[in-house]
């Protein structure tokens, strides 16, 4: 390819169709998947499901991540855990013990 005969417009859209693609891909790789349950016990695995645990919110005003019970993750785009709820724990998601934090 000729260097000096790409037109700035067509660098332009090239180069930020490149950033914005790497930022998508970097975005949905990122999302944590929370649901491997493999390593807990069936009696946490039915806590789970008795409180109706998803790792999608029914209500955006009442996520995992804003719940008193609440534990961060230790890096970012990793699953945080839970005070009442064993393994990993969606920031977007929701049981029904959620407790507003403070």
């Amino acid at each position: 390819m000729d260097f000096e005969k790409i037109s700035r417009k067509h660098f332009i859209k090239t180069v930020g169709a490149i950033g914005l693609g790497t930022l998508l891909t970097t975005e949905l790789f990122s999302q944590a998947k929370c649901d491997d349950v493999s390593g807990l016990k069936p009696e946490e695995i039915k806590q789970r499901k008795d409180l109706k645990y998803t790792d999608k919110s029914p209500d955006p005003k009442k996520l995992c991540s804003n719940c008193a019970l609440w534990v961060p993750p230790k890096t970012k785009g990793a699953c945080g855990g839970c005070n009442l709820i064993k393994g990993p724990i969606h920031p977007n998601g929701w049981c029904t013990s959620w407790v507003p934090k403070g």
